[in-house]
């Protein structure tokens, strides 16, 4: 190439006007209000919001235990670093909190297409029986094995870093926690956040 072209052809590369970069995800995203779970921990806070029109009859039932104050004093009792963290059994609850009065039902797994990803809110069950009653999980990381399996209901919008930094207490052998995570309460209050746009 010679130096005239040479020449020729930086010109042309420097007269290109680059278009500013579109976040494509982020444009999707739109401003809303809605009712979310806000759950406080002696390692922290986060929030979830709820997919009411994917699974209503689960979200539901989580918001009547919610109400009920079924949570409050319960512990998280299942840690898996990075991938998911476990909790709402009632026999973890304190012996001192009061028992709250609450039919906890027996749910099908209401199947909505949704994926758990990173922050999805889902119900837990055993291998045994497919129904959910009060426990759920937060996974930290995609996990396509769950997808179908289990009733998502949510998914985290604010302190995803204290469900990580809650995943990373020492357990043991069984994945519980060593150190005591308790949830000293959950509530429903209405938050402004960012979600996909349909």
């Amino acid at each position: 190439m010679t130096n005239r072209l040479a020449k020729t052809v930086l010109l042309g590369i420097a007269s290109i006007r680059l278009a500013p970069f579109v976040d494509a995800h982020a444009a999707r995203k739109e401003k809303v209000r809605e009712e979310v779970a806000v759950i406080d921990t002696n390692l922290g806070k986060f929030a979830f919001r709820f997919f009411s029109q994917e699974s209503p009859k689960t979200v539901e039932a989580f918001k009547k235990l919610v109400r009920a104050g079924f949570y409050n004093g319960t512990l998280v009792h299942r840690v898996l670093p990075g991938l998911l963290i476990q909790a709402g059994d009632p026999q973890t609850r304190e012996e001192t909190s009061e028992t709250p009065v609450v039919d906890v039902e027996n749910l099908d797994i209401e199947k909505s297409g949704l994926k758990h990803l990173a922050g999805t809110v889902s119900m837990a069950h055993s291998s045994s029986d497919p129904t959910s009653r009060s426990e759920f999980f937060i996974c930290l990381q995609e996990v396509t094995y769950f997808d179908g399996k289990y009733t998502v209901i949510g998914e985290v919008i604010s302190g995803i870093k204290v469900v990580d930094a809650i995943s990373q207490v020492p357990r043991n052998a069984k994945q519980s926690p060593l150190f005591p995570v308790r949830i000293r309460r959950i509530s429903l209050e209405t938050q402004e956040f960012l979600k996909e746009a349909k």
